[in-house]
């Protein structure tokens, strides 16, 4: 490839201005400074009025398969009520075969007119299994069909490190916290269960074009985010010669050998842009669900969020 000098009205990096103009050689920059002592006969020159050029940015905590899913599966970020949520559903729903379930993302009760989340008796409207992602990923809501065929009922109990709301009689409203979420999605479906690895380069794309050149990407092995469904792994493994950007995997794996399996695989796939980075691990909630750890009651709910490290954590 050969050299180019790009122009722009400043080159800068961490430590301050380094000019207004960098020469690229080979894919990488070699030179930066002043463009009048980096410009030179035969050097072909691009020039970029009006901007800066920083570095490559990186998002250090990224969710690359929830993301591509926000892009294209259905999203409850316009509804403005539970009308909508339902309206939404329904359109989706139409679309699908008969019993098929609908899964959807980013949730917000906040941007709801009823200012709380629906509850299964809201989406009972549908008559086919329905749940529903809240923003932040730590909480979702079913409808009574999803319940059913998960077997989760009144003598349901709350899994370690997990919430089922309930009534005033004892019933599950649907609103299913943290590790709650798995004893629904593992039969209905999570919101990252059909990607593709062409979806997810796409994704990432977009995400180049705006200016990241590397993220570190948390994903599951063995499950889906936060709960039951097709490794993550997987599909970035798929996707790998395409990927577009760095991804710096951070595994969220079920037990020590798992993260060893994980990491093997990532090794041996020989992918320039990915790398094993390390394990996540998940301590707490979210603020926004009310499943953040706390040591005093939320303000608004009578709860103390819930707290999820167990003993796999150190072995971890």
């Amino acid at each position: 490839m050969p050299s180019l000098l790009v122009r722009a009205d400043a080159v800068v990096s961490a430590s301050g201005l380094l000019g207004d103009a960098l020469e690229i050689a080979d894919g990488r920059v070699v030179r930066t400074g002043n463009h009048r002592d980096l410009a030179r006969p035969g050097l072909p020159e691009v020039a970029y009025p009006g901007t800066t050029i920083v570095p490559g940015l990186g998002d250090a905590h990224f969710h690359p398969l929830g993301y591509t899913a926000s892009l294209t599966r259905l999203t409850m970020y316009d509804a403005t009520s539970i009308d909508d949520v339902i309206d939404a559903v329904r359109a989706t729903a139409a679309s699908l075969p008969p019993g098929a379930s609908v899964v959807a993302t980013r949730l917000d009760e906040h941007r709801l007119v009823e200012g709380r989340l629906p509850t299964r008796v809201d989406l009972d409207v549908i008559d086919r299994p329905v749940l529903l992602y809240r923003v932040c990923g730590h909480v979702a809501v079913a409808n009574t069909e999803a319940l059913e065929a998960s077997g989760v009922g009144p003598g349901t109990p709350d899994p370690p490190g997990g919430i089922l709301d309930r009534d005033e009689r004892g019933h599950p409203t649907g609103v299913l916290r943290e590790t709650a979420i798995p004893l629904v999605s593992e039969v209905v479906g999570t919101r990252t269960r059909d990607l593709t690895p062409n979806e997810v380069t796409g994704a990432l794309t977009g995400l180049h074009h705006l200016g990241l050149t590397r993220v570190g990407a948390m994903a599951t092995w063995g499950h889906g985010l936060l709960a039951g469904g097709p490794s993550e792994l997987g599909t970035l493994l798929q996707a790998a010669p395409e990927l577009p950007i760095g991804v710096d995997v951070f595994l969220i794996a079920g037990s020590a050998y798992d993260l060893d399996t994980a990491a093997r695989a990532i090794q041996a796939a020989n992918a320039p842009r990915l790398r094993f980075a390390g394990v996540k691990i998940f301590a707490d909630g979210s603020f926004g669900g009310h499943t953040a750890a706390m040591r005093q009651p939320f303000a608004d709910v009578p709860t103390t969020g819930t707290l999820r490290l167990d003993d796999r954590a150190p072995a971890l």
